[in-house]
């Protein structure tokens, strides 16, 4: 049987895009990639003992507040309240302000938590509450700052003169008004059109430069070797690189939807259920947060992939994109 993959990129081109961090974009893989709303820029961030804010699989935003004592994450000083907070920033600063309602879903709300807040330039500031307040019957409520009076979007818009100024920062917060320890994943976040949503690359195989050899998952135990690349024969051949709206990057199983994980040093990879960004650097190095990069030791089918450590350069921590001829997700 001929091993080698029709299409195949070779190491060269693999490398440029690597670099480029342009991985078979054309091929668009799962529903969340097919999304016809172009993919809204947004961090998270968080403050406070137990507070967080992380991706979920589905690359939706899920914050969960803790404890801060009085004063601190950019409270007033003299402040006796818990300032701690999880939020989303939207990277939308300087733009002008929509005309269409910025609309977002929560699983979870309490007194005014979560809430959209979008500072203008003009020195005044809009904020929306979900629909499942109900301030505003079935529709998300809207208010001129903190003045308790709530309305339709576009009420709001007209009243702060919106058509005439630009932001100055948009985030959606989740505060202590909720109780320590709440997690509220937002959903189909939406502004100016544009939405938070995955962006999934075309179907590859992950190919060892040292080895010639594919990376392959084991489904019933999650862990990672390599194999013969045979990405048409076998769905555990088949990967995406899936962009989250905050640009970070993960490797994710087709066949399972895991997530590639870190490890600790010469230890197998294994899957997770939960997101682990990797760093895909120049010359097809992928890097993991703890600075191990992906790595085998040995050539052979089923040889473990490792977390290897970061100052190596030889090809057997050096990883090339191929596409596969005829593959859908």
């Amino acid at each position: 049987m001929n091993t080698r993959i029709p299409g195949w990129m070779g190491r060269v081109l693999g490398a440029a895009i690597v670099a480029l961090g342009v991985v078979f974009t054309s091929a668009m893989g799962s529903s969340a990639s097919a999304a016809t709303a172009p993919q809204l820029s947004a961090n998270l961030s968080a403050c406070g003992n137990g507070s967080s804010a992380v991706w979920n699989a589905a690359g939706n935003p899920v914050l969960t507040v803790g404890q801060s004592s009085a004063g601190t994450c950019g409270a007033t000083a003299g402040s006796t309240y818990n300032p701690a907070y999880a939020q989303v920033t939207l990277n939308v600063k300087g733009q002008p302000v929509p005309a269409s309602e910025p609309t977002f879903t929560t699983d979870n709300y309490a007194s005014g938590s979560p809430r959209i807040v979008i500072d203008l330039n003009n020195g005044k500031f809009m904020v929306g509450y979900p629909a499942v307040s109900g301030l505003n019957g079935t529709d998300m409520a809207w208010a001129v700052g903190n003045t308790g009076t709530y309305t339709p979007y576009a009420t709001v818009y007209a009243a702060v003169n919106a058509n005439t100024t630009t932001i100055k920062d948009a985030y959606i917060v989740e505060d202590a008004d909720q109780v320590p320890g709440t997690a509220d994943t937002l959903t189909n976040i939406q502004f100016g059109g544009a939405t938070v949503h995955p962006v999934y690359s075309g179907v590859v195989q992950v190919k060892n430069r040292a080895t010639g050899k594919c990376l392959n998952e084991d489904r019933n135990t999650g862990l990672l070797s390599t194999y013969t690349c045979l990405p048409q024969t076998y769905a555990s051949l088949r990967w995406q690189v899936v962009t989250f709206s905050d640009g970070s990057r993960y490797l994710e199983s087709v066949q399972t939807g895991g997530f590639v994980k870190d490890s600790t040093v010469n230890h197998q990879l294994s899957l997770a259920s939960s997101p682990s960004s990797m760093t895909f650097a120049n010359g097809g190095i992928f890097r993991f947060p703890n600075q191990l990069v992906m790595g085998v030791n040995n050539q052979g089918n089923f040889v473990p992939v490792i977390g290897s450590p970061a100052n190596s350069s030889l090809n057997n921590v050096r990883w090339d994109f191929g596409a596969v001829a005829g593959a859908s997700s």
